[in-house]
């Protein structure tokens, strides 16, 4: 048995002993699993049904608890582990925001969050000179067309903006930079 499983099976009192506000733990967590879809495989997502939150992150579960809203999978970690330590945040490692499986939670900073979001390929698509790495402006883009128009042979643009004669072809011709008019 997991360590996660051994402490949703304790014996209800030890849960209960753990007094929050004005509602126990137990009866909280009672409450709480009446709102999701358990699977005995832990590889599957256990997806919460109550009432959801959908924000740009996602949609992720709302339960209340002690008065305050919280979100469905920060509950469940901390009733299992513990308070989390102030700056960290509660991860999701199957990206899906609506899932409370235990086992599909850790604890991270802000950081390890988007870095997992990046690694995922789950970031923002930055195009053209919104990119971070972009050597070009959206001007720059319409200057090299305007000089290839005029008849600028692409060896002697690609010199003075410092690249190949390849990328001012890809450029011209709209394989790069194709959203620049």
């Amino acid at each position: 048995m997991t360590d996660i499983a051994a402490k949703l099976d304790a014996p209800l009192e030890t849960v209960v002993s753990r007094r929050v506000g004005t509602e126990t733990i137990g009866v909280a967590l009672a409450r709480f699993f009446s709102s999701v879809s358990v699977s005995p495989n832990p590889a599957i997502c256990w997806l919460w049904q109550g009432q959801r939150l959908l924000n740009e992150g996602g949609e992720y579960g709302r339960f209340w608890f002690d008065g305050r809203e919280r979100r469905a999978h920060r509950f469940l970690y901390e009733a299992i582990n513990g308070k989390l330590a102030e700056g960290l945040l509660v991860r999701h490692i199957c990206d899906n925001p609506p899932c409370v499986n235990p086992a599909h939670l850790i604890a991270g900073t802000p950081k390890d969050n988007t870095q997992d979001m990046f690694e995922r390929g789950r970031g923002p698509k930055r195009k053209g000179e919104r990119h971070p790495l972009a050597r070009l402006t959206d001007d720059d883009v319409r200057q090299i067309r305007s000089l290839a128009a005029a008849g600028l042979p692409h060896l002697n643009i690609a010199a003075s903006y410092g690249m190949s004669r390849q990328q001012i072809y890809k450029i011209v011709h709209r394989i790069n930079w194709g959203h620049v008019p």
